[in-house]
């Protein structure tokens, strides 16, 4: 190596020791100037930046992103500290253990043995890696901070989880940097599927307008599909209304178990729906109101200093609802949880009386399936609504507010998922005794107008030969 080489490399390092804004500007002057705006422009670029030194030295030396969220917790302590507010939450006893029928109803898919309850973004890698289930590298753009900024470069599809958590590629939860944006004082969305999703949406799309509070949050509180083909996620993004017509229309949730498998007894192939909180949401009060999902998950709330911050324990606004629900409410705490509760007592009576239902169909199909002589033409009709009816129960079941995030539209799914599963029972009954269908299913509810019609009637007719006797 020739000394001026030498003095030169030296010259460099020294000159990079400190990687601040006016270093980066050369090649970055986009992100740079707007960065210097902002209240982050007294910090090195270094601090949220691995390798910057390396990088400003040789520009083929890729940088990497600190993602840990204990580096923004040094100047944010108190937004930290209600983030790491979650982390010893219980996740005991697993859903099917509390409720055994969703061993069947899930059979034949991983749910049916792992199902947890679900906790804060603190414990989402944890959780992840705890799993019995089936782990894919893309399920962790919802998992981890590490992924978004490495995807299809140290991270894609066809990697291997268990080697990218092994070699610490992946180490981190969901932190900061996934909803905010570092070099600039606003929210930005960093998942693919999203951008995606959104770019397609029509403009009479019901999340068209939602806010940044409600759109970050839509980055994984979504039901979504491995999409082989592109090797990616793909999100339906549609209202359950709109399900069938994707089902129909689209392949790809056939292709893993995130979108289709097939349930032993039901003898069909069942979609999987998972955790559509967002798309619930649209559509309801709240969501008209222009309340995004930060306002009540995320609310404002003052610290024994005085000092106001967002809190960042990503929970039920129950657990927080003075600083949620009474910004707005004029009614006491009291009275809302119990109209909440009474809501969410509601809709788990007509959860119940769905999965109920189904089971009862689950009986009829399996009698069906075993019978020789079965029409096939009217076991396929009651396949059909048994796929109905799980899609519409699960769009509820699998969604995390128990209802509450759209109280009309919950109970209306449900009562579709129960009249599916009815069909489905009469249906799988009639394929075995050959009975011709009714032009329209009877309905199995008592039909209480006629009753009381013909007991007025009868009142009546009593009264006035009671009054001709006199």
């Amino acid at each position: 190596m020739s000394r001026k080489l030498f003095f030169t490399m030296v010259f460099l390092l020294l000159s990079f020791s400190s990687v601040n804004a006016q270093t980066c500007d050369q090649c970055h002057s986009d992100v740079v100037n707007p960065y210097q705006a902002g209240p982050h422009a007294a910090l090195d670029c270094n601090r949220c930046h691995q390798n910057g030194n390396a990088h400003a030295a040789n520009p083929q030396t890729p940088t990497g992103v600190r993602v840990e969220v204990a580096n923004c917790g040094e100047c944010h302590q108190l937004q930290f500290d209600s983030y790491m507010e979650g982390e010893g939450t219980d996740q005991t006893p697993q859903k099917q253990d509390e409720y055994p029928i969703l061993r069947r109803l899930l059979a034949g898919h991983p749910f049916a043995e792992d199902y947890r309850e679900p906790r804060s973004h603190v414990n989402m890698l944890t959780d992840f890696v705890r799993t019995s289930r089936p782990r894919s590298a893309t399920c962790m753009l919802c998992k981890s901070s590490d992924v978004y900024w490495q995807w299809n470069n140290n991270i894609n599809y066809d990697s291997n989880t268990g080697e990218l958590l092994d070699q610490n590629i992946i180490v981190n939860p969901i932190t900061c940097v996934q909803c905010h944006n570092p070099h600039v004082p606003e929210l930005r969305v960093v998942q693919p599927a999203l951008i995606e999703a959104t770019e397609r949406m029509p403009q009479t799309h019901p999340g068209k307008e939602d806010p940044m509070g409600t759109r970050v949050c839509s980055q994984c509180h979504v039901n979504y599909n491995l999409n082989p083909p592109a090797k990616g996620i793909e999100f339906p993004f549609v209202k359950v209304a709109e399900m069938p017509d994707y089902i129909v229309n689209t392949d790809i949730w056939r292709q893993t178990k995130t979108g289709g498998w097939d349930n032993p007894e039901a003898g069909t192939m069942l979609y999987k729906v998972q955790h559509p909180e967002a798309e619930l949401y649209w559509d309801s009060i709240h969501h008209k109101l222009g309340v995004s999902c930060a306002d009540c998950h995320m609310p404002k709330r003052t610290a024994a200093n005085g000092q106001t911050y967002t809190q960042h324990w990503l929970t039920s606004p129950l657990n927080h609802i003075e600083d949620a629900c009474l910004v707005c409410h004029t009614q006491s705490a009291g009275e809302l949880q119990a109209r909440v509760k009474g809501i969410q007592d509601e809709v788990y009576a007509l959860i119940e009386t769905a999965m109920n239902t189904m089971d009862e169909a689950l009986d009829n199909l399996v009698v069906a399936q075993n019978t020789a002589t079965v029409n096939e033409n009217r076991l396929n009709d009651a396949r059909e609504n048994y796929f109905m009816a799980h899609l519409f129960w699960e769009w509820i079941a699998a969604e995390n507010s128990m209802g509450f995030h759209n109280a009309a539209e919950a109970r209306e799914s449900l009562t579709r998922a129960t009249a599916f599963a009815s069909d489905a029972i009469d249906q799988a009954a009639q394929s075995v005794g050959n009975m011709p269908l009714p032009e329209e299913p009877p309905s199995r509810r008592i039909p209480w107008i006629p009753i009381l019609l013909g007991l007025a009637v009868t009142i009546g007719a009593i009264a006035y030969i009671i009054r001709r006797r006199r």
